[in-house]
Parts: C-alpha cells; structure tokens; sequence
C-alpha cells in the first residue's frame, strides 16, 4: 500500500509538471508575438553636430509591469543567464545571484558564471548594479557613483523622503556587443525595439555610446524613469516623462560632483547630446511647436527621432526655470498618477497663456547654449499713454522690460538714452553706455545697445515683436506703426546677461501727435 500511495504521489507531480510546462509554453509564445523580436540598431547615419552625434533616446517609455519573458522550468540554465525561481528551486544552482526584479512571472535571477564567461563583468553601487561588456575605464567604474550622487537630487526635485530611497536599487546593462547580451538572457528579445536605451521595471538597458558624457546622460534618463516609477507611482504623460528625463538627464559630472538638471553652457560640455542643435535647426525650417501641441505628444514619437526629446527637453528646462510658471510646473510630480494630467496643466495656465507663449516663443528663436530663462523673463506691464514726456530705468542684465508708456499710432516720439553699466567682466570688466561696444557685435548690433519693441497689448499670434527689435543707441525719432507698449532691453546674449551689471535712464517724449 505504500509503495502504491508513492507511486501515485508522483504521478500527481509527473501531472502537475506537465501542467507547467503548457503554461509556460503558451504563455511565452504569446508574449514573443506581441514584441518585435529585433532590439533594432542604431542606424548607419545619423545628423551630427560638428561630428558630433545628435542621436535620439529610443524606448524610454517604462511599463507598470515587467513583460520580458523568463524561461521555462525545463531551461537549461548553462546557456542563459536569466532564469525564473522555478529554475532556481528544480536546478538548486549555488551559481544563481540575488533576484534583480520581479516579472509577471517571478523573481528574476541572474547567473554569474555565465554571464562572466561571456565577457560580462559586474559594477556595484549602493541603488545600482551595472553588467556591462566594456573594459575597465574610470569613467565607466564611476557610474555606480553617478547614480548613487543622483538619489538624493532626485528626493529632493520629486520631494521625497530620503529615507524611502534607502535601500532602492536598478540593475542596469551597458551595452556594446550586443550579441553577448542576447546570448545570456540580459537583452531579451521581449524588449521593445529600442536605439540607445530603454527602462523597464527595476532594469534598464543602454547602448555604449561614442561620448562619455552621452553614456552617462542615458543612464541618467534612464533612471529617472526607474526612480519616477518606484517613488511616484507613474511617470506621467509623454512629454513630461520625457521631458523630465531629458532635463534631469542632463547634468554636469565634474570631480566627482554631479549636478542635475544642467543647462549646457557650451556645446563641448555635452558631446552627443545635440538638443539645442535639433531646436534650432527646426526653428530654421518653421517648425516650432506650440506648447500645448507638445502636451498632445504621442509615445510612438519617441522612437521615430530625436527631435520629440529635444522639445520635450525644451519645454521642461523652460517651465522648470521661468520664475512665472515654475512653482506650477514643479507640483506636477504630485500628480502624474492623474489621468487629465495635461489637460488640468493647461487649464491651470489659461490666464497667462499668452504670455507664456510670447516667452516659449522667444526662447526658441534665441535659444543657444547657457540660454538664461530666468533673466530672459519678460517683465511686462501694460502701458499708459504718455502725455508729455517719461522717464524710466532698465537693468543691464535682464532681458525685455516694459517701459510702462504706450505709443500711439502715427504719434512721433523721442527716445533719448545715458548712463554707464557693466556688460561683461572678463578679461576685464567692460563699461559701456547706450551705444553699445563697437568691440563686438550681438545679432548684427553693437553689443550692450539699447533696443527697442513696440508690443500691441492684444498681441496673440504670429512672431511677437518683441523677437524683431530695432536699435534705440544713445536717442532716435521713432513713429509709432500700431499702438502698443513700448519694451526696452539692451542688445545681449541671452546666455551672457549674468555677468552685466547696472543700469541706464531712458527719456521718452512726445514730439509729434498724429494729424499735426
């Protein structure tokens, strides 16, 4: 009787084995037809800046769930370094490390053995375990430090409690042949094609790239999906996932000090990176997105080209630095669980939708490395019509300023212009006064001169004129075209206003009234 009662219990294992083992089978092949199986690579050309790749971000796009596929109980784990706990538990291998993560099918483990015999070594850090293929560099030994520098910039731009971020942690693979990825389980083919790199769940994956800077940059996107995830719940839309990513992507690693969210001074800060080159180049062609346009963004844009991060990183370093729509912009974070996320954005912004447009208008065409968002804010005020003559004071280093005076149309007024301020500071500070410095000349003008605008109060479409100035110099006549607010600033590189220092008196008056 007892050798019966064994035998039957492992009939019943021998059943539920089988069972599995169907389950296993059909559930793999419905996920293979559901992804590409093509990781897809990186194309042959790309437009360069310089010689500089300017090469887009693919993937990014993170899952509320892992869906890459682990093997089934039968697997032999000697030739895949991926295997499931069911693998874990039949084989009883001491050579299985920790699992990494969870998928929609259990704890993932992988096999260091395997994966070192194919040339794969492992990086360890506190929140990251890196496996890549490249040899042993300093700036590749360093990333576990990157990310590790970048927790608690993360806590405190997302607001939270370090202590949450304690013991969180990715695994993450640099990628340089990819054939030895695929061939131990680290790049399933249950990944979505992707050119540079991608995030899903608590790994992600990054193509080796010709910069180090450019390396470090896709980690750091990356890994902001990873940490938005976890800490947040969701990552948001597209273009605030992205552009999120794209702007805490961008950083400055200097001396082992990691700075978040940096904006370029220089192109040769960033080598690869080529997001100021892909605006400009659009903006040259007439291609400008509105910022409402940019909220509609649709994932699949991601993956067509570079340009969907470029502007997505625009309009998140635009509204992450405006003094105007920062505070708004920053709540976000809180909310990107919400389903009308965009929508509620806008609507929230709808009282100062115009000026906000006149702005994201203006930086775009003015754009260029170290663009100062916060001293190129407009400071409006609508104008009162002048009856005699007025007198106003403009800061050297910010950008347009409303004089407080409206033109009339067809009246004739005169602009006179004193005073000494400072437009740079090296190699020597440089004094200049409403003529500006012959010395060197800023968008066909002397710089440091005083320009001028006239801005119709109801100005709603087409190029602001505020982006087509005239030159003011020491005094000129000027006949009004169109009512409007007159706006003064003095001729300077939008990246080069922080060094300026001062101010100049500006006379306005009335000389000639219309039909006189």
């Amino acid at each position: 009787m007892a050798r019966i009662n064994f035998r039957n219990r492992w009939i019943r294992v021998a059943m539920v084995l089988i069972a599995v083992l169907v389950l296993f089978g059909c559930r793999r092949e419905s996920k293979i037809r559901m992804m590409s199986e093509d990781s897809g690579d990186p194309p042959d050309s790309v437009e360069r800046e310089n010689g500089i790749l300017a090469a887009p971000i693919g993937g990014g796009r993170p899952l509320d769930k892992r869906t890459d596929q682990v093997p089934s109980p039968d697997a032999n784990i000697s030739t895949n370094g991926v295997a499931s706990e069911s693998d874990h538990a039949i084989q009883g291998s001491p050579n299985l490390d920790e699992p990494i993560g969870v998928s929609t099918d259990g704890p993932v483990y992988i096999n260091p053995a395997l994966v070192a015999s194919a040339g794969i070594r492992r990086i360890e850090g506190p929140h990251v375990t890196l496996y890549t293929d490249l040899p042993a560099a300093p700036e590749v030994d360093e990333l576990p430090l990157v990310v590790t520098a970048a927790v608690p910039q993360w806590c405190t731009y997302f607001k939270i409690d370090p202590a949450r971020a304690t013991d969180w942690h990715l695994t993450g693979y640099i990628i340089q042949d990819r054939e030895r990825f695929r061939s131990t389980g680290l790049l399933p083919d249950t990944l979505p094609p992707f050119r540079y790199g991608f995030q899903r769940g608590k790994e992600f994956w990054v193509y080796e790239q010709p910069s180090a800077y450019y390396r470090r940059h896709l980690m750091l996107h990356e890994a902001t999906h990873g940490f938005m995830y976890d800490m947040l719940g969701s990552a948001g839309p597209s273009w605030y996932m992205e552009g999120i990513a794209e702007l805490l992507g961008t950083h400055r690693w200097s001396d082992g000090e990691l700075t978040l969210g940096y904006f370029p001074k220089k192109k040769e800060e960033v080598p690869q990176w080529g997001r100021i080159k892909i605006v400009r180049d659009n903006f040259a062609v007439g291609h400008t997105p509105r910022l409402d346009q940019l909220f509609r963004i649709e994932p699949e844009q991601y993956y067509e080209s570079a340009e969907a991060y470029a502007w997505s990183w625009a309009a998140a370093a635009f509204l992450d630095r405006h003094p105007e729509f920062r505070e708004r912009f920053a709540k976000l974070s809180a909310r990107v669980t919400e389903a009308n996320f965009s929508a509620d954005f806008q609507d929230e912004l709808q009282d100062d939708w115009q000026q906000l447009s006149e702005q994201w208008q203006l930086m775009i065409v003015n754009l260029e490395y170290g663009y100062d968002v916060l001293r190129e804010a407009v400071v409006y005020l609508e104008g009162k019509p002048l009856d005699s003559e007025m007198r106003v004071q403009i800061d050297a280093a910010r950008g347009w300023q409303s004089s407080g005076v409206e033109l009339q149309q067809g009246v004739s007024y005169e602009v006179h212009a004193s005073g000494r301020y400072q437009i740079a500071q090296e190699p020597k500070t440089w004094w200049c006064e409403p003529g500006g410095v012959t010395l060197r000349y800023h968008q066909g003008e002397p710089l440091g001169k005083l320009m001028a605008a006239i801005r119709p109060n109801e100005w709603s479409e087409g190029l602001t004129p505020l982006a087509r100035p005239g030159p003011i110099g020491l005094g000129r006549q000027i006949t009004a075209v169109r009512t409007g607010t007159l706006y003064l600033r003095i001729n300077d590189s939008p990246a080069e206003l922080d060094d300026n220092e001062g101010t100049l008196t500006v006379e306005i008056r009335v000389t000639e009234k219309a039909g006189t």
